[in-house]
């Protein structure tokens, strides 16, 4: 008569485990259904709550209220902040997306400003964009920086383009670099940094040896520190990559005629002419002047007539020619009195 105990069957233990991973999968889906929803949002701080909603999924936690309590809490824990980020993540996009094209538009109103001319709305929509962008935008420094110089602010302008050389040459922005270099020259210029500029310049044509403003700017800067020789060879360089443009001609014949090589100076001038160069009073001034040193009193009397013409009331140009007609007749006389003589 011994009594022996009834064992369960092999596989009662592999069914309550199978029916318990069941049931904890309900209630994770169920919990996460719960987790989610707004009245969860409102209540989830109530503790009774979870122990209810514990206890109503798993029954054999009845009588375990820290295990219901922590069904319930590990699956909020487990998908509430999976939904927050995605949120939150949609949330951030937007935000970006919003503040990039706040940010485009503000560039956009200030490009459009500086196009039109309204030169410190300019320099103010530019600094705003500026200071709220996250990288340093080249094109708006150079900009800006521009404007600045448009309205004689060269301090802030050369902050601006120094600024931006700055970043070029971090990004590696070559372009960007010599446009930043140039413009810092022109405004060096202005101020009559002479020495200044040329070192800016300088910049630009080790960056672009072949870029003809650059050096017909550099040849200004040293002709204006008295550096004629250096001056005339910047000139010259510009005249022979470009051969259309009059301008470095015109600068080399005025550098010409400041060494006294006077011919040549009328001769550049004359070739500049030819170019297209703007024949104005300076023009005729100084290529009447260059003439009239070298001798050729028919085309000085030519060049100062029509600077007169320019300019009626000009007494510079009046009393040069009349000096140079002086001139004239003085030599006819003196002509005829050598053929007499003979």
């Amino acid at each position: 008569g011994t009594r022996l105990s009834k064992l369960p069957p092999p596989w009662s233990k592999s069914m309550t485990l199978l029916k318990h991973g069941i049931l904890n999968f309900v209630l994770v889906v169920v919990a996460h259904g719960y987790a989610t929803s707004p009245a969860f949002q409102g209540l989830r701080s109530c503790r009774k709550f979870r122990i209810s909603l514990g206890s109503w999924v798993c029954p054999w936690t009845r009588k375990d209220q820290s295990l219901a309590s922590w069904h319930v809490e590990k699956a909020r824990i487990l998908t509430l902040p999976l939904l927050r980020n995605r949120v939150a993540h949609c949330g951030k996009a937007k935000g970006a997306d919003s503040k990039r094209q706040d940010l485009d538009d503000l560039r956009r109103q200030g490009f459009e400003a500086a196009m039109t001319g309204q030169f410190q709305a300019a320099a103010d929509i530019l600094e705003e964009y500026l200071s709220r962008a996250n990288a340093a935008d080249l094109s708006a420094l150079n900009c800006r920086g521009a404007m600045l110089a448009e309205l004689s602010k060269y301090d802030s302008a050369e902050e601006c383009f120094q600024a931006a050389i700055t970043a070029a040459t971090a990004s590696g922005d070559e372009q960007a670099c010599v446009n930043a270099h140039f413009n810092l020259g022109n405004i060096l210029y202005k101020q009559r940094k002479f020495s200044d500029a040329a070192a800016s310049f300088h910049a630009v044509l080790k960056l672009r040896d072949n870029d003809v403003q650059a050096l017909n700017n550099l040849g200004l800067a040293l002709s204006d520190q008295g550096e004629k020789e250096a001056a005339l060879e910047s000139f010259s360089a510009a005249a022979a990559l470009d051969t259309e443009d009059p301008v470095a001609l015109t600068n080399q014949a005025n550098v010409l005629a400041d060494l006294g090589r006077h011919v040549d100076a009328v001769l550049a001038y004359e070739e500049a002419a030819g170019r297209g160069a703007e024949q104005d009073l300076d023009y005729w001034l100084n290529l009447g002047v260059a003439a009239r040193r070298a001798g050729m009193k028919s085309v000085a009397e030519e060049a100062l007539q029509n600077a007169l013409d320019e300019d009626p009331a000009n007494v510079l140009a009046r009393r040069l020619l009349g000096t140079v007609r002086g001139e004239k007749e003085g030599e006819e006389k003196e002509g005829g009195r050598e053929e007499e003589s003979n």
